[in-house]
Parts: structure tokens; C-alpha cells; sequence
């Protein structure tokens, strides 16, 4: 779901933004935070899959913030309608209502993994190796004997 969040927040920084009306200081202030979301999404993901210390408090931190954005987003769409809710305003309103809901899920799965009953678990391989045998250290004059070169008469 964090991926899948930030694919949609580079698609609305990088595509559906910039094809808007919007003023020029708007435009800067709507795509540049939705890319860099967008990018960091991806980055938590991978965190995510690599199972790295980092990845959980960033993926509560983009739920957050996107929670807040896109609640903002719902009311300000609300309040900007002449009518009562026209297709569009409710197309927007569901979108934003749609990654709220996303990234709630996004952040129940970062925090708390899937759970796996204890007997599921999977075991972890292990490599026997046959035990080495400890030979006991012998004297000199356990050994059988040799005869020394040394001084003896052929």
C-alpha cells in the first residue's frame, strides 16, 4: 500500500498537477511536495521489504501527513462548490476520502505486519556438521619405537 501511495502522489505531482491552471507560486506549492512525498513513499517502501529500523516511523509520518493533506484537500473541495457536491467535487472528495483510507491501511501494515499463528512459523535452516573427534595428546614414550639414526651401529 506505501508503494502503491507513492506511485499516486508522483502521478498527481508529476502529471495531473502540472496539467492544471493553477498560478505559478500554486503550482510549485502542489508538485513539489507530492513528488518528494511520492519519492519518500517509495523510499519507505523499500524499507519496508529490506526490513529496516527506519521504515515504520516514515511510513506513520507520510500517513499523517497525508491523512492531514487530504482532509484539508476534502474540506477545502467542499466548501469551494457553488452546489451542493457537482460530479466533479464528489469525484475529488472520493479520491481524497479513497488515499485517506489507504494510507490508514498502509500504516496498520507498517506497524503491525501480517500475523502468523506460532506453530506457522517457519523454522530456520540449520547445517549439522559432523562433531569432531578429539584425539587425546600422547608422550614419547607411549609411541612405538623407532630406532635413532643417530649413533647407531648398522
Amino acid at each position: 500500500m506505501t508503494a502503491i501511495n507513492g506511485f499516486v502522489l508522483l502521478g498527481v505531482g508529476a502529471v495531473v498537477a502540472p496539467a492544471t491552471e493553477l498560478p505559478d507560486p500554486a503550482m510549485a506549492w502542489v508538485v513539489a511536495p507530492a513528488v518528494g512525498a511520492g519519492i519518500a513513499h517509495l523510499v519507505a517502501a523499500v524499507g519496508l521489504i529490506r526490513a529496516r529500523a527506519w521504515a515504520r516511523p516514515l511510513v506513520g509520518y507520510l500517513a499523517a501527513g497525508g491523512i492531514g493533506a487530504a482532509a484539508f484537500a476534502v474540506l477545502m473541495t467542499w466548501r469551494a462548490e457553488e452546489a451542493m457536491l457537482g460530479a466533479a467535487g464528489s469525484t475529488a472528495i472520493g479520491f481524497y476520502i479513497w488515499m485517506i483510507g489507504s494510507w490508514l491501511v498502509a500504516a496498520r501494515f507498517a506497524f503491525q505486519a501480517y500475523a502468523r499463528p506460532a506453530t506457522a512459523r517457519v523454522r530456520e535452516a540449520t547445517i549439522s556438521l559432523p562433531t569432531p573427534r578429539i584425539v587425546a595428546p600422547t608422550t614419547v614414550a607411549a609411541r612405538a619405537p623407532c630406532r635413532s639414526l643417530v649413533g647407531a651401529a648398522a
